[in-house]
């Protein structure tokens, strides 16, 4: 699957950034191309990015700049792990705000804090490398801003500023446009226009293939467990595991071999036999934790052929990092295959072992399985209007 396009539209308020995303969007669903929205530092699947929000937004809760800088940019790194999830797997993600309306408010606005390199550093460190593919700021004179937000009167933090400020956030776009060579789209004029406008600088971007820039980053046990197929197994995975419609399967050959080490190879609910080791199974379980397919799928495509190198890898995984979560994975192992939330919390409660939750950011609840279904439970009580309706 090719990586779709992170765009991003900046801009005080008022601008009418909000009409031109819809806009935009629309023209790329058209065009057959999936697409989420998003508000940024925010998100929709992400309770931590959703909660930090509602803090920073809610004028009962007063605080200084530097804490206002912190707590966006906290939010702001929990929002672009979902982008960056969403892009990688071909969703366009058209993105209400980024890190220069921090630079815009925070510090051109506010003017109270006056260190601008290290507002930077906070900023390059909350985004990493996750950099949009397109920025366009949106501008208009700041009488027409005023006018515009006066007229809606949300109460947000951010409401009912005056002239001055806007003045102050204005200009701090415009440089920032200037020192980062980010084009400006002046919008005191139709929506169609500026929505043709929009859609020439977006033309470009999407027939541009260039890859994601990769990072070295630290040794972690995380990144020991995401990689340590490369480092020390060589599965022979034969014809285990095959692709339909996108989705790893598991197919006939696949099956025979795991009938020899699971209770089950194709219900929800199953256990080991006394087949395999006790560390590979725990392996295969820490790895599944960051993948999306099942665990069988997990087993067979990454640890099929390993040998007793995995042991002496996790050993030192426990024995020197002290994972834990690895740890407690010894000994006898059961699956529940396609729990929901409220399933895993039941099943959890008691605390009579020691549990491993698939995590839920990498599970894709925009992806449809082999049935055609996403990811959602239908009530079976809904009567048949509702029912469709629901779906």
């Amino acid at each position: 699957m090719s990586r779709a396009k992170y765009i991003v539209f900046e801009g005080t308020e008022g601008t009418g950034k909000t009409t031109q995303i819809t806009l935009l969007s629309e023209r790329l669903k058209a065009a057959g191309l999936q697409v989420r929205i998003f508000r940024e530092p925010d998100s929709q699947t992400d309770l931590t990015a959703r909660t930090i929000r509602r803090l920073t937004q809610n004028p009962e809760y007063p605080m200084n700049t530097r804490t206002e800088v912190l707590l966006y940019n906290a939010a702001r790194s929990q929002s672009l792990e979902v982008i960056r999830q969403s892009i990688d797997n071909g969703i366009y993600c058209i993105c209400d705000r980024n890190y220069l309306t921090t630079l815009a408010i925070q510090y051109y606005g506010r003017s109270d804090v006056d260190d601008y390199d290290s507002l930077n550093s906070i900023i390059r460190f909350a985004v990493n490398d996750n950099e949009p593919d397109l920025t366009i700021i949106f501008d208009l004179p700041v009488q027409e801003l005023s006018k515009r937000l006066n007229d809606r009167k949300s109460g947000d933090r951010f409401d009912n500023l005056d002239v001055e400020f806007l003045e102050r956030v204005r200009a701090g776009y415009l440089w920032e446009a200037k020192k980062r060579n980010i084009p400006v789209i002046f919008t005191n004029k139709s929506i169609e226009e500026v929505s043709d406008e929009v859609w020439e600088k977006v033309k470009p971007v999407l027939s541009e293939r260039k890859a994601r820039l990769i990072q070295s980053m630290p040794t972690s046990i995380d990144k020991i467990l995401d990689q340590k197929s490369q480092i020390i197994y060589q599965p022979d995975t034969k014809n285990y595991v095959s692709e339909k419609d996108g989705l790893k399967v598991i197919t006939d050959e696949g099956r025979k071999y795991l009938e020899d080490i699971i209770t089950d190879t194709t219900g929800n609910v199953y256990a080991f036999k006394n087949k395999m080791d006790s560390v590979t199974i725990a392996a295969s379980m820490a790895r599944l934790s960051r993948r999306f397919d099942d665990l069988r799928i997990t087993l067979l495509d990454e640890f099929s052929g390993s040998t007793d190198a995995d042991e002496k890898l996790l050993r030192r995984v426990i024995s020197e990092f002290g994972d834990d979560s690895v740890q407690q994975l010894s000994g006898h192992h059961i699956v529940v295959e396609g729990a929901s939330n409220l399933l895993t919390k039941k099943i959890e409660w008691g605390r009579l072992a020691a549990y491993l939750e698939q995590s839920t950011r990498y599970i894709y609840y925009d992806r449809k399985d082999l049935d055609g279904k996403y990811n959602y439970y239908v009530p079976p009580e809904l009567k048949p209007k509702i029912k469709k309706n629901y779906i």
